[in-house]
């Protein structure tokens, strides 16, 4: 086995525990919403600021509080997407470092 191939099945292991870490977080949010309310949504509002913008001034127009609306499917791709650009390069490397360690150990 090359360590192009050895390589390749880190980086498969790696995707494949972030694609499941993402569905967890969806499945959660999902079923938090169907247990608190009762009701069985197809999809979440998704708001691109942490807060709610508010007016400095009273004459000032209302603030506009931009959001995204996803189905369960989009916000898992969406979550995967940034897992997958946050930890995957390093999660592989760390696979490797611990590969290596165990070799070291056997030689």
């Amino acid at each position: 086995m090359t360590t192009n191939e050895i390589e390749n099945q880190l980086r498969a292991k790696s995707e494949e525990q972030i694609k499941q870490c993402a569905a967890e977080v969806v499945d959660e949010i999902r079923s938090f919403g169907h247990r608190h309310t009762n009701k069985d949504r197809r999809c979440i509002s998704w708001y691109s600021k942490r807060v709610k913008p508010h007016k400095k001034y009273t004459s000032d127009p209302e603030p506009e509080d931009p959001y995204v609306t996803f189905d369960w499917d989009e916000l898992q791709q969406l979550v995967e997407r940034n897992m997958t650009a946050s930890y995957l390069n390093q999660m592989v490397e760390k696979k490797a470092k611990e590969l290596l360690s165990k070799i070291d150990l056997l030689g």
